[in-house]
């Protein structure tokens, strides 16, 4: 199929845990997501009439029907109630060529101002129980001041989890950083209980006292990012999550996520 769609070349598939199919998806724009997606149906489907001892087709036939299949697709999600009475139609998708191996956001990370740094923090929180905090402290230029994740034990939510990445990250950007901070989060609701002047009595309002006296040590400004713009620290929660393990790196960042780091600098916008 990568000779007809955009799919990670597989060295840039990273064993991440469990998780990995997830974190690949977060890396790739809109488009090769769904043809991920597809993808790994037509490899399920297949599997079941093996175990159903039926006749597999061959690869070829496959990759016809994926194309296919996933223009049609294509056409129907595009498609409005006024085009059809106007008897207009859109053409097949237009793919970007075989093997590009690119990481294109849809929309750019955004750098701080110069003489600000920027605090990117997430929080990931499964139904197990299980949940991580994930952190980046970068500048202007989007050097790495520091980058770390951490295994958080018994957490209650997923608003937890987005706390304590903000109270975790301010604790190390004043360690690390003399700079006013611009703090980057993809939770609006971590975003609001921070900026509610009053008193919060949750489960978990302590962690939120915590982190507003932490903003009140240095200039801050609270700012919300799509999910696609804050994929390092996504990543990085999600190996805290998984880990159960914390870590932090000084003017470094795990391997991991080199990529993404150099995709946020240097981004390539579909148009």
């Amino acid at each position: 199929m990568s000779e007809v769609w955009a799919l990670p070349k597989p060295d840039r598939i990273v064993n991440t845990g469990s998780e990995w199919l997830f974190d690949l998806l977060a890396k790739v724009p809109e488009e090769t997501k769904n043809m991920i997606i597809m993808l790994c149906w037509r490899v399920w489907q297949l599997r079941n009439d093996v175990m159903h001892a039926k006749s597999i087709p061959p690869t070829e036939v496959t990759k016809r029907f994926l194309c296919s299949y996933f223009d049609s697709l294509f056409q129907i999600r595009q498609q409005s109630i006024t085009e059809i009475f106007k008897g207009k139609r859109p053409c097949v998708t237009v793919v970007s060529p075989a093997g590009d191996n690119s990481l294109p956001i849809s929309a750019p990370w955004p750098k701080p101002a110069p003489g600000w740094v920027a605090l990117s923090v997430d929080g990931s929180f499964h139904e197990d129980g299980s949940a991580g905090s994930g952190m980046v402290l970068r500048n202007h230029d989007g050097v790495v001041i520091f980058s770390a994740y951490r295994h958080l034990f018994h957490c209650n939510d997923a608003l937890e989890a987005e706390i304590s990445a903000l109270m975790e990250g301010l604790k190390l950007a004043h360690q690390w950083s003399d700079d006013p901070i611009v703090i980057q989060s993809d939770s609006a609701l971590a975003l609001a209980a921070v900026r509610d002047k009053t008193c919060n009595r949750s489960v978990h309002g302590h962690l939120h006292e915590e982190v507003k006296r932490l903003i009140n040590l240095r200039d801050v400004i609270l700012v919300k990012l799509k999910r696609d713009q804050n994929r390092v620290a996504h990543s990085l929660a999600n190996l805290g999550r998984i880990g159960g393990s914390t870590a932090c790196w000084v003017h470094h960042s795990p391997d991991c996520i080199t990529e993404l780091l150099l995709a946020d600098c240097n981004p390539m916008i579909e148009e």
